[in-house]
């Protein structure tokens, strides 16, 4: 799938198949809202990375050759979060992600966690890290096990 700009303030995204998937246009406010989820990015990059990663749990069902349903059962949850999961309003908890690795895998597809959840930013992941690092070293100088 691919953007193709319409204007200065629409862009369209475009199935491999020619057919029109999503759009984004900027509202009154200079905000860009993403048709699909009705949700406001400040910034078109925003809205382009939000809605490609999105697609990733529907891509994986589908390639799965499931319904939302089976999907569901199969990861032990309602067919309403699966729904939530591909418009990402609710983001796959940790274990559901490691139950469809692993589901996935014995059904014989490959699965990843950047799968799941899309690429993550290594400065963000480096910052979040350190962030850990600090407040576990607070909680043992606070317990006196330095």
């Amino acid at each position: 799938m691919k953007w193709k700009e319409r204007s200065e303030h629409h862009w369209v995204l475009v199935a491999p198949d020619g057919e029109i998937v999503d759009e984004i246009k900027r509202d009154d406010d200079y905000f860009f809202v993403l048709k699909s989820t009705g949700k406001k990015y400040i910034d078109i990059k925003s809205a382009k990375n939000a809605r490609l990663t999105a697609t990733k749990p529907k891509e994986i069902r589908l390639k799965m050759g499931m319904t939302q349903q089976a999907f569901a059962d199969m990861l032990g949850c309602t067919q309403g979060n699966v729904g939530h999961y591909e418009l990402r309003d609710q983001m796959f908890p940790p274990d559901v992600a490691k139950k469809l690795i692993f589901e996935a895998a014995v059904r014989g597809h490959r699965v990843t966690y950047e799968d799941i959840y899309g690429k993550v930013d290594a400065p963000v992941i480096k910052q979040r890290h350190r962030r850990e690092a600090l407040e576990l070293a607070e909680r043992r100088k606070h317990r006196g096990e330095d």
